[in-house]
């Protein structure tokens, strides 16, 4: 039975049909500072809010997602009029 690696979450599943397995570096218990592989499986609902970034150090790959950067301006409708361009002769 598959347990989701995120504490607190309640998750289990019985095959991998849905979520995400990876494997990431664990610290070792005994302080040496040294890691383990280990594979982890985290629930369709947790992958939405967690991503595991496999270049940090062992105990710190899983990570909530960012948040996407907002736009400053509303993107355009596609039914808006182009704006026309208009050249200045410069006084020479």
């Amino acid at each position: 039975m598959l347990t989701c690696a995120i504490s607190g979450c309640p998750s289990t599943q019985a095959s991998l049909h849905t979520g995400r397995l990876h494997l990431i570096d664990t610290p070792l218990e005994d302080g040496s500072g040294q890691s383990r592989k280990k594979y982890v499986w985290i629930c369709p609902d947790c992958s939405e809010i967690y991503v595991v970034q496999t270049w940090r150090a062992a105990g710190e790959q899983i990570r909530h997602k960012t948040p996407q950067p907002l736009l400053a301006f509303p993107p355009q409708s596609e039914t808006a009029e182009p704006r026309r361009l208009r050249l200045v002769k410069s006084a020479s």
